[in-house]
């Protein structure tokens, strides 16, 4: 069952010398600071990964009906009312603070989980902990005994009250290792419903988009029909909602070029919109490698190329000499065009066709960083505008 509302009472994953700390990763630490809110028998649950900076703070110095969520709650109001699960009428607040409300708030982690951050801790000279990123996703390999300790504890045995679990938080990552840890949990009933929800016992599970003001991407979860609007939709599909229509402009213009495949007789030369470059939306090469570090598997890298492995065995390499350009190497295939999506590609000797087998292109693309990218294979080097559009590739990319 879950717990009641208030601070819980647990040392499942702490020694018996009674600290209110411990260190269950040489790279991790963890505080003993688990709580919950709202109802025990709810009909909604939302979960966020663990306790950030600002929410553990809040647990020690203030009242516990000011933690959950703090500083994000008018966004998570927006997207709980979207999703039906919050009336017109309704606040968040108060129903954080009820503790007989129909939604029950609480996190993947009950205590506040923190790892340690390399980059910054280079930087700044000292150790330094941080709960966000791609930081979040190496807890399922680097401390799983303390995921599993939690499923057991609190999503074990769920009420019959409850109808949907919405987890926050949507990068293709970070669902694929909740959807495996709660698949493990319920193998006989587990099913997939989408790329973005699963059902367990009769109790839908839908990943949400997470409402931190660090969330970059947000207002497009909720406004726009881009790859974050598609997830939205997809969340309400799960719920038997008819998708969100949003009246965003086009910000894009139309221009024919040719397709990599030649015409027939019959038909008339398809036209792509195509994107706006990434120096008209500061895209940088540092902003799409600490994306596709969230998404796909590090296979090594150069000062010049960075080479990831996507879920499927695909492989795909980043630029980054170029600083206000982010482009990026894929593996050609039958059929699938990048310029559909109106992307624009480069080649050095046929402009805006893929590069051949036996053509030359950059020596970085090795064994060591992409070898499915090497000469011997057609590839594509495909120009990204946006993180969103980075997302969008990756989508239809795997």
């Amino acid at each position: 069952m879950l717990p009641t509302h208030g601070r819980i009472s647990c040392r499942k994953c702490y020694e018996s010398n009674g600290s209110d700390r411990c260190s269950p990763h040489p790279k991790w630490q963890m505080v003993n600071d688990p709580g919950h809110w709202g109802s025990s028998t709810p009909e909604y649950l939302v979960l966020g990964f663990s306790k950030g900076a600002t929410q553990a703070e809040t647990f020690r110095t203030g009242s516990h009906e000011e933690v959950a969520f703090a500083k994000m709650r008018p966004r998570l109001e927006k997207e709980l009312k979207l999703l039906g699960a919050l009336q017109p009428h309704e606040s968040v607040n108060d129903k954080i603070e009820h503790p007989d409300s129909n939604i029950a708030f609480g996190s993947l982690i009950r205590c506040s989980l923190t790892r340690e951050d390399a980059k910054a801790s280079a930087k700044q000279g000292k150790q330094v902990f941080a709960s966000s990123g791609s930081l979040i996703v190496k807890s399922f390999s680097e401390v799983p005994h303390v995921i599993q300790n939690c499923v057991d504890e609190y999503l074990s045995q769920l009420p019959s009250s409850l109808k949907v679990v919405f987890f926050l938080g949507t990068s293709d990552a970070y669902v694929r290792e909740v959807k495996q840890v709660i698949q493990q949990r319920y193998p006989d009933s587990y099913r997939d419903l989408n790329p973005m929800a699963f059902q367990t016992d009769g109790k839908k599970w839908i990943f949400i988009a997470h409402p931190s003001p660090a969330n970059g991407t947000f207002g497009n979860w909720l406004n726009t029909d881009d790859t974050s609007g598609v997830k939205r939709d997809l969340a309400c599909e799960a719920l038997g909602m008819k998708p969100i229509v949003t009246r965003i402009e086009p910000t894009s213009t139309s221009t024919p070029i040719k397709s990599s495949k030649p015409a027939s007789p019959n038909q008339s030369e398809k036209k792509h919109t195509m994107k706006k470059p990434s120096q008209a939306t500061g895209f940088t090469p540092e902003k799409a490698n600490t994306l596709l570090s969230e998404h796909l598997s590090l296979i090594g890298e150069t000062k010049k190329i960075t080479g990831y492995m996507t879920s499927t065995g695909k492989n795909i390499a980043l630029q980054k000499e170029r600083v206000d350009t982010v482009q990026v190497w894929i593996e050609y295939e039958d059929g699938k065009d990048p310029r559909n999506l109106g992307f624009s590609v480069s080649n050095r000797s046929n402009p805006n066709m893929p590069y051949a087998k036996d053509q030359s292109r950059s020596s970085n693309l090795r064994t060591t960083t992409a070898p499915r990218l090497q000469q011997g294979h057609s590839v594509w080097n495909v120009i990204v505008p946006s993180a969103a559009d980075l997302q969008q590739l990756l989508d239809w990319y795997q």
